[in-house]
C-alpha cells in the first residue's frame, strides 16, 4: 500500500491518491465472469493465453491501434500490464543496458529496470504541456540503450503524445537500433477530441515496439489483473518465459469473460470517456477554487496541481497536511520522480470518482483557501 493510501486510513481522508474507479464493471463482463466461473472454466489457461482472446486482440489491435499481429506468436495474456511490463523489461534489459525513462513516470518503471541490472536515464517532462526536451532526448540516446518507455496517455500528468512527438522518438529508435516499450493501458480514455496513437503503428516501428495495455482501467476491473501485450516474436517468446515462471497463466475465468470485452457496441467506450471527462472538469474547477495551479490533462483519469500558492515547498509535507488537516489524500510529485532534484511543488489527484466523493471532496477543499499567500 501507498504511503498517500495509508494517509487515507490513518486520517480517514478521501482518497483521491489511488488510482482505482469508483465506476461498476460493465454488466456484459460481470455476467460472463460469473458465467465462467459456474460452467468451472477455473483451471489453468495455455501459459500465454485463451487462443479465443488472443484472436479478438489481434482484431482489436488491427481495428483500433492499426498494428498487424499474429496471435499466436505475438501476444501474451498477462497478470495485468504491470506484468507484462515486467516481462518486458526482464526480456529486453540486461546488464548495464541503458533505458530511457520521462518523468514524472509510473513508479515501477525504475524499479523494474534496476531488478534487471539495468542503468535508468532520466529525463524531465516539461510543465506546462509537459514537452519532450529533444536535444537532451537525442543526447539521451547512446551504444548502451537498449529501450524507451513510452506511457500515453500519461500516469501522472494525463499528457497525450503527439504523432509528432512520437514519429520523434521513433526516428531515434530506428536511428540506434532500440526497443519502445508502450504502456497504453489508458488509450481508451482521452478527451476533448484528443486521440491516442500507439507507437507501434509508426512505419518501421511494429518489430521493436512492445506495447502493452489492459482491461482494468476500460473496464474498470483492476482486482481482475487482466493485461496484454504484442510484441515481435522473438521477444513475446522471451517474454512468455519469464510469465511461465512468475505467474503461469492469468486468471482464466476472467479471461474468458474478456474474450468479447473489446466489440462491445462503441457507444460504452464514448460513454467511458464522457464521464471522465465530466469528473476531469468538475475536479478541475474544484482544485483551482481552492487556491491550486492546475495542468488540465488530455487523457488518463489523473492530474497534477501546484500547490505553491499555499507556501509550502515540500511535496510529501503539503500532501501530509492536506490529508491530516482537510481531509483529502493524494500523491507527492516525488513518488514519481526518481531523478533527484528535491521535493517537488506538485501533488497528483485522481478523478475517477462518482459525483458524490467530488461533492465531498469540494466541500473539504474549499477550506484550503484560508492557506492562501
Amino acid at each position: 500500500m501507498t504511503e498517500a493510501a495509508l494517509w487515507a486510513r490513518q486520517y480517514n481522508a478521501l482518497n483521491l491518491a489511488s488510482g482505482y474507479p469508483e465506476v461498476s464493471v460493465p454488466s456484459f463482463l460481470k455476467e460472463k465472469a460469473l458465467l465462467s466461473i459456474s460452467l468451472d472454466l477455473n483451471q489453468y489457461s495455455v501459459t500465454k493465453g485463451l487462443p479465443d482472446l488472443r484472436r479478438a486482440l489481434s482484431l482489436k489491435f488491427r481495428e483500433m491501434n492499426g498494428i498487424e499481429t499474429d496471435p499466436e506468436r505475438e501476444i501474451l495474456i498477462t497478470c495485468g500490464a504491470a506484468e507484462a511490463l515486467f516481462a518486458a523489461i526482464f526480456s529486453l534489459v540486461h546488464d548495464d543496458d541503458e533505458v530511457i525513462i520521462f518523468e514524472p513516470a509510473f513508479e515501477s518503471y525504475i524499479p523494474n529496470v534496476l531488478m534487471a541490472r539495468g542503468k535508468p536515464v532520466i529525463l524531465k517532462l516539461k510543465p506546462p504541456g509537459w514537452e519532450i526536451d529533444r536535444e537532451a532526448l537525442r543526447a539521451a540516446f547512446s551504444d548502451r540503450t537498449r529501450a524507451v518507455i513510452v506511457n500515453t496517455p500519461h500516469n501522472p500528468t494525463g499528457k497525450v503524445f503527439s504523432r509528432e512527438e512520437l514519429a520523434f522518438i521513433a526516428e531515434l529508435c530506428i536511428r540506434h537500433d532500440v526497443f519502445a516499450i508502450t504502456d497504453e493501458i489508458y488509450e481508451y480514455i482521452t478527451y476533448d477530441g484528443v486521440r491516442h496513437i500507439s507507437t507501434a503503428s509508426l512505419p518501421s516501428m511494429a518489430g521493436r515496439t512492445v506495447t502493452i495495455g489492459g482491461f482494468s482501467k476500460t473496464f474498470s476491473c483492476t482486482g481482475w489483473r487482466l493485461g496484454y501485450c504484442v510484441a515481435p516474436p522473438s521477444v513475446a517468446e522471451a517474454m512468455e518465459k519469464v510469465h511461465t515462471y512468475l505467474t503461469v497463466c492469468a486468471p482464466a475465468p476472467f479471461q474468458h469473460a474478456a474474450v468479447n470485452a473489446f466489440s462491445a457496441d462503441i457507444s460504452y467506450f464514448d460513454t467511458l470517456r464522457s464521464f471522465y471527462q465530466k469528473q476531469r472538469d468538475r475536479l478541475c474547477d474544484i482544485l483551482q477554487d481552492a487556491g491550486f495551479i492546475v495542468y488540465r490533462p488530455d487523457g488518463s483519469y489523473f492530474m497534477m496541481a501546484d500547490f505553491t500558492p499555499f507556501g509550502f515547498s515540500d511535496d510529501r509535507e503539503f500532501a501530509r497536511m492536506l490529508a491530516r488537516d482537510f481531509g483529502v489524500s493524494t500523491v507527492p510529485e516525488r513518488a514519481f520522480c526518481h531523478g533527484g532534484g528535491g521535493p517537488g511543488s506538485m501533488v497528483r489527484f485522481c478523478f475517477s470518482r462518482n459525483d458524490e466523493t467530488l461533492r465531498e471532496a469540494e466541500k473539504r477543499l474549499k477550506e484550503l483557501r484560508k492557506l492562501l499567500r
